[in-house]
This record gives structure tokens, sequence and C-alpha cells, in this order.
């Protein structure tokens, strides 16, 4: 399941202070993008945690009015001044062209999610023994971990249904009942969803994720960028599971410099 791209404006972005919702339950279908083709088939209702969740940056050319005047008076007056005043000029816009692609295009994340690729249901009524830890990356096939049958005491071993993070939903020891969902298997990157204003990112740009009441940051990937209007819809991955339920996650692009 799977989630492209423009030349950069100049005009006012979104907030260039480095300033990163709790996740609910939606279908993939839901998410918008597709997960990528290395995540393997999705099973049958496969869903995404998802969680609905912009300011500006300027940068003055001041220098630049002055050097085209400078070079108007000089190109009057003598070819060496002209000459002179046209590479004052190139520096000028280079350095400020410099400071302004420093600067980071921050954006509240609107949207989240982290595909579920398979659920683990216990084949029997028994107790859970885990040998995977959570949030572990395991591989389809893998075994995660046994159950012990009641009144039996047979031991029944637990596998993965795909590649991806291990997510248990019962603690070690846990008694269950037959079928019981025990288990979820979620791709190892999780998706996110923002607009970002009077800009138009490339997947070539930097990007990050952070919340900003614990200080964590992560790099993100673009994925898709779709213009709407003036601001741009964007599309990217991050890997981190702490960005999964980060209160008033933000990210933040910056081309390259």
């Amino acid at each position: 399941m799977q989630p492209a791209a423009l030349p950069a404006s100049t005009g006012s972005a979104a907030q260039t202070q480095p300033a990163p919702v709790h996740p609910a339950q939606l279908s993939s279908d839901e998410v918008a993008v597709s997960a990528p083709q290395d995540a393997g088939v999705s099973t049958p209702g496969s869903t995404a945690t998802l969680r609905s969740g912009t300011g500006s940056a300027q940068e003055s050319l001041s220098a630049a009015p002055a050097a085209i005047s400078a070079r108007a008076d000089a190109g009057m007056a003598n070819p060496a001044s002209a000459a002179q005043a046209e590479r004052h000029l190139v520096a000028s816009n280079g350095a400020a062209t410099q400071k302004i692609s420093n600067e980071w295009i921050a954006a509240t994340v609107d949207r989240r999610g982290r595909v579920t690729m398979g659920e683990i249901a216990a084949p029997a009524k028994g107790v859970i023994s885990w040998q995977a830890s959570a949030q572990q990356r395991v591989k389809r096939g893998e075994v995660i971990g046994s159950l012990r049958e009641l009144p039996s005491s047979r031991e029944r071993p637990l596998v993965a249904p795909k590649d991806g993070l291990f997510i248990p939903k019962l603690a070690n020891g846990a008694a269950v009942t037959r079928a019981e969902k025990i288990a979820a298997i979620v791709y190892h990157e999780a998706y996110l969803q923002a607009l970002v204003a009077d800009s138009r990112p490339k997947p070539s740009w930097s990007c990050e994720v952070y919340e900003a009441a614990s200080s964590s940051t992560a790099n993100c990937k673009i994925i898709e960028v779709v213009r709407r209007g003036s601001k741009s819809f964007m599309t990217a991955t991050t890997g981190p599971m702490w960005f999964d339920a980060a209160h008033d996650a933000k990210v933040r692009v910056s081309p390259p410099h």
C-alpha cells in the first residue's frame, strides 16, 4: 500500500521556527496514499492509524536594488565600473538566496498513519508467551512467540504473517481464547500528510518531523506533492514510533542548499 514536484516560491511561507495527535483508526483507503511496494500485500481489512492535526519567512534583498542602481549608473560612466557593479549584484543575490534556502518551511501534520500489514490470532485457548520485543522489526514467517494450549499444555508457535513491526495487544503470560486477536504487524514507516503554504516542496528537499513539547526530531522523506491553490498537499514517510502518538506533530522542509 503506497503512497512528485515543482519549483519553490519565495513569498510568505509557513512558520520558519522549529516548533512535531492521538491516532485514530481509519481504513487504508482513507490514507489517500498506498504503502511502498516493498510492504507486501496487505491482509483484507488492513487499516491505517491516522490523526488529524502554517507562519512566515521573509528575507530582505535590499542589497540587490542598490547593486542594480550602481550597475545602471556605472554603465553610463565607464565599463570597468559597470563590470564591478555586476559582480557585486551577482554576489549579493547569491548570498540572499543561500540565506533563504537555509530557512525551514514548517507546517502542521494534518493526518498520519501506519498501515497494519497483518494480525495474529490465538490458534486455541491458552496462555501466550512472546519471544519478540514490542516494536521489533520482524520478517514474514519468523517465530514471535508461542501459545500453551489449555488444558493439554501443548505448545504451538506464533509466527509473523508479514514483514513489519511487531505490536503485541496483550502482555506476556496473558490467557486468551481461541481466535482472539493478540498482536499486529504494522508497516515499518508511518505516513504523514500536511498542507505547506506558498511553497512547492520536491522529493529532493530536506524533511524533518518534530514535536515541540519534547524536542524530538526525525528525518522524513517526501513521497508526493499535489498542488492545491497556493498550497501544496505533501505526503511523506518517517520511521520512529514516537511520531505516531506525538502531540502537536509538525513537519518542516527545506530546499537543497
